[in-house]
């Protein structure tokens, strides 16, 4: 890949150029009989111009469904994370979910998206605590996912589905996405994915995925990331004891609550700095300095 520092672009989404950085032209995203597909590398200002054209399906009365695949740590859920803030500045953390059942719940409550108001109603269902423990995630799918769309497709919904690899869903499910990124590593580094699209083939009668880009993008590390790895560790612990049951949003801000008063504990002692605190506790420095002066 390019050593080079990007080099600004302009894509077209939603009626407006959308600046990215190219990072290099050629990158070989697949093969087809006759030729290598290759495509640009952007840097992760394709973000902006994903979110601009999940915008657009909205306004043009479109929901949006996208798959976010790949091998275990290589950034699925932190990239569905990203780009559901980018969609929804307010997007909380409990509107990522583990569970089909939760998850269509979660969708039944939500409001619908507000094209008048600017407002995009995102959830995330991450595979993480579901899928790890349950064999037949494919068989429930079948049955949740009608449910599933009829409700999304009402409130022109955006919605984010993390899985180790397409295959998981059948046929059918398959063709109702709409964007499919699938993560992996660049040189040994994480923070790298695909992007393609969904493309109905009227001849064909079914869906050609067409290579778009590929891109990078950042690590989490903030209050957001922290508040979501409390919930999948009490997901994860509940669900694998033998009466687990739904994380409970209360039991989050729980732990959040006395984490942050341990943090001001800590602060009051002069035998601690801020560094110390945040290496022993385990968050940015930044966090711990904002909650210590948070009395």
């Amino acid at each position: 890949m390019s050593k080079e520092l990007p080099r600004d672009v302009k894509l077209i989404a939603n009626g407006h150029p959308v600046t990215v950085g190219m990072i290099t032209e050629e990158y070989s995203i697949g093969s087809t009989r006759n030729s290598k597909q290759v495509v640009p590398i952007y840097d992760s200002r394709i973000t902006d111009y994903i979110v601009e054209r999940c915008k657009e399906r909205n306004i043009n009365g479109f929901h949006n469904f996208i798959l976010i695949s790949g091998p275990r740590r290589t950034g699925k859920t932190t990239y569905a994370c990203q780009l559901a803030r980018r969609l929804d500045p307010k997007f909380p953390v409990e509107r990522v979910a583990f569970r089909l059942e939760d998850f269509r719940h979660l969708l039944g409550t939500m409001p619908p998206t507000d094209i008048k108001k600017g407002y995009h109603s995102v959830a995330v269902l991450d595979e993480g605590g579901f899928a790890l423990y349950n064999k037949d995630w494919q068989q429930r799918a079948i049955k949740e996912m009608g449910k599933l769309m009829q409700i999304i497709g009402a409130k022109l919904q955006t919605v984010i589905v993390c899985l180790p690899h397409r295959n998981l869903l059948v046929g059918d499910i398959r063709e109702a996405m709409d964007f499919w990124i699938c993560t992996s590593v660049l040189d040994g580094q994480r923070g790298f994915a695909e992007l393609r699209e969904g493309v109905y083939n009227r001849w064909k009668l079914n869906l050609f995925w067409r290579p778009l880009c590929g891109f990078v993008f950042e690590e989490l590390d903030d209050d957001f990331w922290h508040e979501y790895e409390i919930k999948k560790h009490i997901f994860i612990d509940e669900f694998a004891s033998e009466d687990g049951g739904p994380p409970d949003s209360s039991r989050v801000q729980l732990v959040t609550t006395q984490r942050d008063k341990l943090i001001q504990l800590l602060g009051s002692d002069p035998k601690y700095s801020q560094k110390q605190i945040a290496e022993l506790i385990g968050t940015r420095k930044e966090n711990v300095c904002r909650i210590v002066n948070d009395r």
